[in-house]
């Protein structure tokens, strides 16, 4: 089994019930849909999914953002792992961008790759290859690709497409010890798990990026404002301090001795 987040705020204006009614179709999934402190009227849309133990759906009484709602859902699924039989958790974008042939076909890769021992995650990849049908406007495009670029500097290595919303993670301790705080970033919440696994386990995480057949932007998903690009310019400022080896050596030492520096 493998259990999905899909966090949710405010979905109900482009919630599509019967495509994620479509995806119950999906064998081996479970779907935990969580209302992030919505104020529309997502929480009954979510109720009319599906039925337990195929879907769960859990409530925020407070916006705590896409990272908050994702870190929460998947340490939630961790917990119940030997009642779910949970082999991995993942999160899915709540804007239906991803078509179920290609959620189905990389839930499989990722099991077939956990299963031999070779991966701790797999993400997919918005890459616009031959014969593939991904659509998604230019400013998000080469924003994501100015970010992923800035943030390797300096050796790190990073994903070609770290943004994309959808990822499977291998359901081992490591990944309950990268969930226990919260993040800093609500953008790049990625980017911090990756350092933090990094840091605490003195290897990178094992990523396999698979590409997607098709993807497009959902009409009504949030335009790209001002006011978001300096978001963005905030969020990776905090990943370069994260990245900071100083930085890493403090919280390394503060985790080993226990005491607040």
């Amino acid at each position: 089994m493998i259990s999905l987040v899909v966090p949710c705020f405010n979905e109900a204006g482009r919630f599509d019930l019967d495509y994620w009614k479509a995806l119950l179709q999906i064998d081996g999934i479970r779907w935990v849909f969580v209302d992030d402190g919505s104020t529309d009227e997502t929480f009954k849309l979510l109720n009319r999914v599906g039925s337990p133990p195929q879907v769960a759906v859990l409530r925020r009484a407070l916006n705590g953002g896409k990272s908050e709602a994702v870190r929460m859902g998947m340490l939630k699924e961790l917990q119940e792992t030997f009642a779910l039989d949970l082999a991995g958790v993942g999160f899915v974008d709540a804007d239906g961008a991803f078509e179920a042939d290609d959620i189905a076909s990389i839930v499989s890769r990722h099991l077939e790759l956990a299963r031999n021992g070779t991966v701790d995650a797999t993400w997919s990849a918005r890459v616009a290859l031959a014969g593939r049908h991904i659509h998604r406007r230019a400013v998000r495009h080469y924003v994501g690709r100015l970010a992923s670029t800035l943030l390797s500097a300096g050796g790190n290595e990073s994903p070609y497409d770290t943004q994309s919303g959808f990822k499977v993670f291998a359901n081992q301790p490591e990944l309950g010890r990268v969930l226990e705080t919260p993040f800093q970033t609500r953008w790049l919440f990625e980017w911090e798990m990756m350092i933090r696994w990094n840091e605490m386990f003195g290897q990178a995480m094992r990523i396999w990026e698979e590409p997607l057949s098709s993807w497009h932007e959902v009409s009504g998903s949030k335009a790209f404002t001002g006011r978001e690009a300096m978001r963005i310019a905030k969020e990776l400022l905090v990943i370069k301090e994260l990245q900071s080896p100083r930085k890493q050596d403090v919280r390394k030492r503060r985790d080993h001795s226990g005491e607040r520096v």
